[in-house]
């Protein structure tokens, strides 16, 4: 289990690792639009943006099968 640290006042956070070539790419899309400030803020949106599509898609399937 990963190791957290708890800072006063902070969420929780946890480290994950991702290909070197896909970083790269993160960093050419922050730096090139300029519209997240960090890296982390792309990923975090583009992570979140992943989890809706996957919950509407289960959301729907799961109506699906109840009619």
């Amino acid at each position: 289990m990963p190791k957290e640290r708890r800072k006063k006042g902070r969420s929780q956070f946890s480290t994950i690792s991702l290909p070197t070539p896909l970083v790269e790419e993160v960093e050419k899309v922050v730096d090139d639009l300029k519209y997240w400030t960090t890296k982390t803020d792309f990923i975090r949106e583009a992570v979140n943006a992943k989890l809706i599509g996957y919950k509407m898609k289960f959301e729907a399937k799961e109506r699906d099968e109840r009619e």
